[in-house]
C-alpha cells in the first residue's frame, strides 16, 4: 500500500485493492476525569471499517489528525471483532510496543501515525508477526504523545520481538530519534494496576 494512494488513483473500472484484514477505527474523547473500565468502555466507540486500500485512504482523508485532536483522546484501528481493550479475548494474552514521544517530537506524530498504519495495513511485517498483530493506538496528552502497537501473544519472543524490530524500521525511517526506546508492556500487568501505561517493562528496543 503505497502513500497517498486514494480511489481517485485507481482506473476507470475503478478496481480496489482489498487489505489482507478489515480494521476498525475507534475514537474515545477526554472526559476530564479518569473514567472506570466500565465507563471507558462505553466512550469507546466505532467510527469508521476499511476492508480495501480505497477505503482506507477515504477515512484517513476525512479524519483529524492526532496532532489537532484535544489532549486526553486516543484513536485506535484494530482488527475487525477485536475491541481495543485488555479483557478482549485477542488482547488478553498479549501486550504492546510502546513509544513516548516527548513534546519536542509532538509535530512529527502524525507522520509517526501514518507510517505505522501504512506497516501495519500494508502487509510489512513478517507474515506470522502480521497475523499476531491486534492493533494501533495514538495517545495525545498536554505534554507528550504516546504510540502503542497491540499484538496476541505477550510470551512468545519470537513474534514480540520481529514486530519490534520492524515497527521500529518503520518509525526510524520517519525519522524516530534512536535515544527513544520502544518499550513492552503486557496487558496483565496493565490491569493489575488498572493502568494503561506501567513503568514495569518486559522488553526494550
Amino acid at each position: 500500500m503505497s502513500e497517498r494512494e486514494s480511489p481517485a488513483d485507481a482506473g476507470p473500472e475503478k478496481s480496489v485493492h482489498p487489505l489482507q484484514f478489515s480494521w476498525t477505527f475507534w475514537y474515545d474523547m477526554p472526559r476530564g476525569i479518569k473514567p472506570s473500565q466500565e465507563n471507558w468502555s462505553n466512550n469507546v466507540k466505532p467510527f469508521a471499517e476499511v476492508d480495501t486500500v480505497e477505503k482506507f485512504w477515504a477515512v484517513m482523508n476525512n479524519i483529524v489528525e492526532p496532532s489537532r485532536l484535544p489532549p486526553g483522546s486516543n484513536l485506535h484501528v484494530f482488527k475487525h471483532g477485536i475491541r481495543p481493550e485488555w479483557e478482549d479475548a485477542m488482547n488478553e494474552a498479549g501486550g504492546k510496543w510502546v513509544v513516548t514521544l516527548p513534546k519536542k517530537e509532538l509535530p512529527r506524530i502524525d507522520e509517526f501515525w501514518l507510517n505505522s498504519l501504512i506497516g501495519i495495513l500494508g502487509e510489512h511485517f513478517e507474515a506470522k508477526a502480521s497475523d499476531d498483530i491486534c492493533g494501533l493506538v495514538v495517545s495525545v496528552r498536554k505534554d507528550r504523545g504516546r504510540l502503542a502497537l497491540w499484538n496476541k501473544s505477550a510470551l512468545r519472543e519470537d513474534l514480540r520481538r520481529s514486530i519490534g524490530k520492524r515497527w521500529r524500521e518503520i518509525l526510524s525511517s520517519g525519522g524516530l530519534p534512536r535515544d527513544l526506546d520502544l518499550e513492552y508492556m503486557v496487558h496483565k500487568d496493565a490491569m493489575a494496576y488498572d493502568r494503561s501505561y506501567v513503568s514495569k517493562a518486559l522488553d526494550r528496543l
